[in-house]
């Protein structure tokens, strides 16, 4: 368009001008600089001031009679232009800023599973596990109460408070467990996904030893949502044999979990809370996470996620 002005005005050079935030910034310039400017036209959009068009010459006479005209009519219809281009500018802004924010608060979740799980581990457990070894050394010296009777029940008694006790360090366990699995913390998430369905009933297959390590935050989605899908297909859909592949492509994480169950229909299947709570987590990563399944021909929920190269310290 700066082009243009110059064919048609005369001038030896036009310049288009957006004021932004920042102050003016050129769209577009044409001709030979060195000239003064000598027409300057504002861009206006319901009264706004967007911009501004200017041409150059060495004299305001050396432009055609009807550049003014010319330079007026551009200005016109570069102010829809100029607010297309503002919106579409504030838009990408608050996109990534969404963006940002939810994968902030995904991180502030991951950060807190894990600090309560060290704090379940290294604060009620140890404590419970030092109760256990204290009830074990009291049955001991119960040993030397004389009335056997008395000792007897003393005894019964403190085996069925070891056994509470034991039964309090197992369920423990198994909620630290759920938050965050030490092996996730010290592994990686194939490590962890093997370990987790290590026992389960089916055949589970777990492929993807070279993706390496990735950002705490992104291990924890991937592994939650590929251990839902797990259980979903041995727990509901039937399924005899389940694959879970995940692969590393630059800075994206690729993950499946595919099943030979039931399957089911889309369009009538109400979306299940759960499924809603992963495709959340990995979509607050800027990921995306797909469901597909035909009754009778298995389910395959995917996903792939952003991340980042992590250096050796991790």
């Amino acid at each position: 368009m700066a082009t243009l002005l110059v064919r048609g005005s005369g001038a030896s050079a036009a310049r288009i001008r957006l004021l932004g935030p920042d102050g003016p910034e050129e769209l577009a310039l044409a001709g030979e600089e060195g000239h003064p400017e000598v027409l300057e036209v504002p861009v206006l959009y319901d009264g706004e001031l967007l911009g501004e068009v200017a041409l150059h010459a060495r004299a305001g006479t050396d432009l055609a009679p009807d550049a003014q005209t010319l330079v007026t009519d551009v200005a016109g219809m570069l102010g829809a232009v100029l607010r297309n281009a503002l919106l579409t500018a504030e838009l990408k802004e608050q996109v990534v800023a969404l963006r940002r924010s939810r994968q902030r608060l995904v991180e502030a979740h991951d950060t807190a599973r894990r600090g309560l799980e060290r704090d379940l581990h290294d604060g009620a457990q140890a404590r419970l596990v030092a109760l256990r070894m204290g009830v074990t050394m009291t049955g001991a010296q119960l040993m030397e109460v004389e009335d056997p009777q008395l000792r007897s029940r003393l005894q019964s008694g403190c085996e069925q408070l070891g056994t509470e006790v034991d039964e309090a360090i197992r369920e423990l366990r198994v909620l630290t467990h759920g938050l965050r699995p030490p092996v996730l913390e010290s592994d990686g998430v194939v490590a962890a996904l093997r370990a987790a369905t290590r026992g389960l009933p089916v055949g589970v297959e777990v492929a993807g030893d070279d993706i390496g390590r990735l950002p705490p935050a992104v291990e924890a989605a991937v592994y939650f949502t590929c251990l839902e899908a797990v259980k979903n297909a041995t727990s509901h859909a039937s399924a005899r044999r389940v694959e879970v592949t995940l692969q590393r492509s630059g800075d994206e994480l690729r993950f499946a979990v595919e099943d030979d169950g039931d399957g089911f229909d889309r369009a009538r299947a109400a979306g299940g809370r759960g499924l809603v709570n992963l495709d959340d987590r990995i979509g607050g990563l800027g990921g995306t996470l797909t469901v597909s399944s035909t009754p009778g021909r298995g389910t395959r929920v995917e996903g792939v996620v952003p991340v980042q190269l992590l250096d050796s310290a991790r």
